[in-house]
């Protein structure tokens, strides 16, 4: 219930123009964070097939919340806008 709350009120301040809070650190495991995007909305949605191809095996200064709440939203919209087609999502090593 809090991550759903602090998604809308992440909403409204970017409405309002205040900006989104973002949490840099360095993640030494992305491959894992992605992948687990991807397979909740396999889980979701069992009749559209995601062809992943993550491999990144160093470490990414982010915040890997941020990235996978960015990843989720454009693979979902894929997922429902765009029919008739397998989806793939590729992050390569470099």
């Amino acid at each position: 219930m809090s991550a759903l709350i602090d998604d809308v009120l992440d909403f409204a301040r970017g409405r309002l123009g205040a900006g989104i809070e973002v949490e840099l650190t360095e993640v030494h495991d992305i491959t894992t964070g992605l992948t687990t995007v991807v397979q909740e909305l396999q889980d979701a949605q069992p009749g559209c097939k995601i062809i992943s191809s993550i491999d990144v095996n160093r470490s990414v200064r982010c915040d890997l919340g941020r990235l996978q709440q960015a990843a989720s939203n454009l693979l979902a919209n894929a997922l429902t806008h765009v029919g008739g087609h397998a989806r793939e999502i590729h992050c390569p090593r470099e």
